[in-house]
């Protein structure tokens, strides 16, 4: 990557789960519903106090492909509340058959790679097609320019093997990347 190159901004989250039930909670998974769906306010108000260039979502926005319309609402309001930065959301194994119809300033990657340009940056996305993924969706990327910076979101395990697109990390080594903004599995 060129060090002289423009900076950018981005901001990376991802398995919000949003309007998962939260059974095993009890009596506080109403509270903690209701926590997960602030974290997504806080996030939006930080991208805008911040001037994030892009938000990146790596998956399971939601807990579900049919989340509850009036859920889906909230979100979709507070992606319309930071027009001027693009939100760019892959699907994960929880969500990967949403369909809903977000801002414009919402790109929702497809179950093929696409690449989206920002400033001196592109970030290449693909989403789940299907619940489960056994196969390395993105074995094989490249980017477009390494001149630029190459930024991969995806979900998945930084695995060898799984159910849920295994990127092994020899994939990641030789993608070109300098940046994976993934999801999937909770943590750091």
């Amino acid at each position: 990557m060129n060090a002289m190159m423009e900076r950018i901004r981005l901001l990376h989250t991802g398995d919000l789960h949003l309007g998962s039930p939260l059974h095993h909670l009890g009596e506080k998974s109403a509270q903690r519903q209701q926590e997960l769906e602030n974290t997504l306010f806080a996030i939006v108000r930080l991208a805008k106090q911040e001037q994030v260039d892009a938000v990146l979502i790596a998956g399971d926005l939601f807990d579900s492909s049919a989340p509850d319309a009036q859920l889906l609402q909230r979100c979709v309001t507070a992606f319309r509340s930071i027009p001027d930065i693009p939100v760019l959301l892959v699907r994960g194994n929880h969500d990967y058959a949403l369909r809903a119809v977000f801002p414009p300033n919402v790109h929702v990657f497809e179950s093929y790679l696409e690449k989206y340009s920002i400033k001196n940056c592109d970030i290449y996305g693909v989403s789940f097609e299907t619940e489960h993924c056994t196969s390395c969706i993105i074995e094989g990327l490249r980017p477009d320019d390494p001149a630029r910076i190459n930024v991969l979101l995806v979900h998945g395990d930084v695995a060898a093997a799984s159910a849920y697109n295994p990127v092994p990390e020899r994939v990641l080594a030789q993608s070109g990347m300098d940046y994976a903004a993934l999801g999937h599995i909770h943590r750091f």
